[in-house]
């Protein structure tokens, strides 16, 4: 195999409860994991199996007894307001504009204004939830309903504008206390997110209204919901910690881009009784029918069935999705095609259903559907007809004879695995190239992008450590270089050093010299692990796109297959990333791949990267320089339910 990586001698587990070493002979190794606390492999999700009715130890509460966080709201609700008005300035009309038609693009909010009405709060349910990452943790899911008498005015173009004059937006925000610590301050972060994508109702008035431009009504409503989708709806969610300092007994990643609890197999076989949208003269009205399924961010649309109302798609239903939680709803959604662009009539919907609904009704079950467009305009729906659906369930397992035995594939649903990747941070790059580097992933014909990265150094913790003493970025970046290439142990680095041994151990654990930082995780579903191998490529988000050639580039890609060998199916560590023009020359200071405990760089190569990082000018070294990448891979196999 080529030259390209190195292992790291930590095993990151959750939760890094450990105390800081005491003697020497613990501090040898400056990523020593001697006493963590780590979960065990063989544990299940807890949870995860329990399809039943819905664990009642919690505690709930009702609008009445919420009105001290309603008038929470209501102080912060024109910092609130200020921060949408922005969204939509800044986000929603920037969107729009590259999704309409070339004669729409000039597009624009030419007033907005939200309305004095604040979002109501409540009901509010608390409980323990699942198990999730194994890690324990309180939720508390909070209901909201926001009915903005809205000053909204759309221009679409020269002479026509389109008002907003009613925006209702309802949904559950989830609030999760996670992680739970043995020490002060207990509660290590929190993280938000919604289940499902909020609902999203308005009422528009101006010229002809927007049934004469439903391109634009279809685009507001779905550029809206990406917004919201992108960032907070599962599996995206916002993850805020406050124990600056102690880093390494949390591991972002996994708090902020968790491994899915499962996978749902959903076919939607076929379809009756549905109302005729394409009327003729010669015969009964009849229809086009495609169906689209969304669950969390992904989605899957059918091939369209020519002139029927009762369509039968069969295998051509079926399509994977991930599991975060079993109370994600199920979205599925039925359309007439037309020759307009994105002038498709509806047809109606599969109302009110949950992942946890679907598999305790059991497979091939008839579902009514409705002819309201959201969840909450009931009382304008009737019924359209119904549509039968097909499921398997599975969950993730990190068992060998999983992945050598997958399941066996439905239709175009033929996921054999699953590969979590973390991509933790880098070293090499000086402070003013490190913000906004973007890495790629390429796994087959799938490329996944990370966001731009963010320069950080390490922070002590003088708030809950009081023995903690300061020592400089650059002496810490200089002791890890002495204990990972030189293996000199910590209390002899802080013996020539003259720094303090208890708060030099703690400083290596948080990796100082990769100051280049995403903590960013990626759910890669896999149709062939033998084949399947990972090329990693290394850009600037300003020249992304612009120039056909990365920065820097793994001169080897990563073989999945070599993960069936790896305990527990996982290989953490570094790889080297180099400047494309360095990958045909041979080096011999490269660690190889069969070769893992080996740590990459000699002493002058890591000096040449330092002298050339501070003389580039773009993000790139010269030719030659090599970048650690700090990054780990996970094989899951599919276990049926």
């Amino acid at each position: 195999m080529g030259n390209c990586c190195k292992s790291s001698t930590d095993s990151r587990s959750l939760l890094k409860n450990a105390p800081a070493p005491e003697s020497a002979a613990q501090a040898s190794g400056a990523y020593s994991t001697a006493g963590v606390k780590t979960p065990s492999a063989a544990k299940k999700h807890e949870g995860f199996l329990d399809w039943g009715e819905e664990n009642e130890d919690g505690a709930k509460a009702d609008i009445k007894a919420l009105e001290w966080l309603n008038f929470v709201v209501k102080e912060i609700w024109p910092f609130v307001d200020e921060a949408l008005k922005t969204l939509i300035k800044e986000q929603i009309e920037p969107q729009m504009k590259e999704d309409l038609p070339t004669p729409l693009k000039g597009l624009h909010f030419s007033r907005c204004s939200l309305g004095t009405n604040v979002p109501v709060l409540g009901p509010v349910h608390v409980h323990k939830g699942n198990n999730f990452q194994r890690l324990p943790g309180v939720e508390i899911d909070v209901g909201l309903v926001w009915d903005c008498e809205s000053d909204i005015e759309v221009q679409v173009m020269t002479g026509v504008s389109v008002g907003i004059k009613r925006l209702r937006i309802s949904g559950t925000v989830c609030l999760v206390l996670r992680p739970l610590m043995k020490s002060m301050p207990i509660v290590g972060g929190l993280q938000i997110f919604m289940l499902s994508p909020p609902q999203v109702d308005w009422d528009f008035t101006g010229v002809g209204n927007f049934a004469d431009f439903p391109c634009v009504s279809s685009t507001l409503r779905n550029v809206f919901k990406h917004t919201i989708c992108e960032q907070l709806v599962l599996p995206h969610r916002l993850f805020i910690h406050w124990v600056g300092g102690r880093e390494n007994e949390i591991d972002l990643t996994a708090m902020q881009f968790p491994v899915p609890e499962g996978l749902l197999r959903l076919c939607v076989v076929e379809a009756q009784g549905l109302d005729g949208k394409d009327w003729s003269i010669l015969s009964k009205s009849t229809s086009d029918p495609y169906a689209v399924t969304h669950i969390g961010d992904r989605s899957f649309q059918t091939p369209t069935k020519k002139g029927t109302c009762d369509p039968k798609w069969g295998d051509e239903g079926w399509a994977d999705f991930f599991i975060f939680s079993r109370f994600q709803n199920v979205s599925i959604e039925l359309f007439d095609d037309d020759c307009l662009p994105r002038g498709d009539d509806f047809l109606g919907r599969v109302q009110d259903v949950s992942i946890r609904d679907i598999v305790k009704k059991g497979n091939k079950a008839w579902y009514p559907l409705t002819s309201s467009s959201s969840d909450s305009d009931k009382e304008k729906g009737h019924p359209a007809g119904k549509v039968r659906l097909a499921l398997q369930a599975f969950e993730f397992r990190s068992e060998v004879s999983l992945v050598q035995a997958p399941p066996a594939a439905k239709g175009k649903a033929d996921t054999k695995a699953l590969l979590h990747v973390q991509l933790r941070a880098l070293r090499g790059l000086p402070p003013e190239k490190s913000t906004g580097v973007i890495v790629v992933l390429h796994v087959g014909k799938q490329s996944f992008c990370s966001e731009g990265s963010t320069f950080v150094e390490v922070q002590q913790d003088f708030v809950y450590d009081q023995h903690m003493k300061a020592i400089d970025p650059a002496a810490q970046r200089m002791a890890e270089f002495l204990s990972t290439k030189d293996k000199l142990p910590v209390d002899q680095i802080a013996q020539i050093a003259g720094l303090d041994q208890h708060s030099l151990t703690k400083v290596l654990r948080e990796r100082p010299s990769f100051t280049t930082r995403w903590n960013q995780g990626f759910n890669i579903l896999l149709d062939d692990v033998t084949s399947s191998a990972v090329q990693i490529d290394l850009h600037h988000h300003a020249l992304l796109g612009k120039e056909k050639d990365p920065s820097a580039t793994l001169e080897t890609p990563f073989q999945v297959k070599d993960l069936l060998k790896e305990k527990d199916m996982t290989w953490e560590g570094l790889l080297d990333l180099k400047h494309p023009a360095a990958s045909k020359k041979k080096t011999s200071t490269l660690s190889t791949w069969s070769n893992f405990g080996q740590l990459g760089k000699s002493k002058s190569n890591l000096n040449k990267t330092e002298q050339s990082s501070t003389s580039s000018s773009s993000v790139n070294s010269s030719p030659g320089v090599v970048l650690d990448l700090d990054i780990s891979f996970s094989l899951f196999g599919l276990q049926p339910v």
